[in-house]
């Protein structure tokens, strides 16, 4: 329950919208002895999940690692509408609807609509439940990936063999996590990434502030 707690708080603090307790599960996180081949069991049972899946999307799903995640997205309308996959390479997906042209936002946004996380059981002993928790967060809710060279401290760092390991999402964490979750979904990914710094900057002014 401390996991899924956890993930439910920072989802809640990124103004996602939560079901409330006894829904169908969309973001499942388990322990098992081969993340690896447990991927590849999945993709062998659920082959309509990974049906629009690109071969070199697929090898980077398989690729050797402690820790293996899946972020199925839908495609969407700008006001949420699923829109259609056709099942051949000859058909595209056709989104109708009445709008401006505008050169800030988007015709259709890309939203998560369901994450699966399976970490390798002997890697992840000695880390905390919150570590765990966390980093499924980080990398669930925003298709992030692990950085060898990643210069700021951040939680993705969980799994690098010299570190830093923080105990929780750090302060670049949250900035990032703010940005991509801030203002209206079917703006350009670039865009929000932009204000990655102003956010950083509003969470150091708000850590100065004295507690009233």
């Amino acid at each position: 329950m401390l996991m899924i707690d956890r993930i439910r708080d920072n989802a809640r603090s990124l103004g996602i919208r939560l079901q409330e307790d006894g829904c169908a599960p969309n973001f499942i996180i388990a322990f098992v002895e081969d993340s690896q081949s447990a991927m590849q069991g999945l993709m062998d049972s659920n082959s309509g999940m990974f049906l629009y899946v690109q071969p070199e999307e697929r090898r980077r799903l398989l690729a050797p690692g402690p820790v293996h995640i899946y972020t199925s997205v839908e495609l969407r309308t700008r006001d949420g509408i699923p829109i259609s996959m056709e099942r051949t390479n000859a058909g595209p997906p056709v989104s109708q609807q009445a709008m401006a042209h505008s050169r800030i936002y988007t015709s259709t946004r890309r939203d998560i609509a369901s994450v699966f996380v399976l970490y390798d059981r002997d890697t992840v002993r000695g880390m905390s439940l919150s570590q765990l928790a966390d980093y499924a967060t980080m990398r669930g809710l925003a298709q992030t990936e692990p950085a060898g060279d990643l210069t700021m401290n951040s939680i993705l760092n969980l799994f690098n063999p010299t570190g830093p390991y923080p105990d929780e999402l750090t302060d670049f964490d949250r900035a990032y996590l703010n940005s991509v979750y801030d203002w209206i979904p079917n703006l350009p990914a670039m865009a929000k990434i932009g204000n990655v710094n102003r956010e950083l900057n509003r969470l150091a002014a708000a850590a100065e502030r004295p507690e009233e």
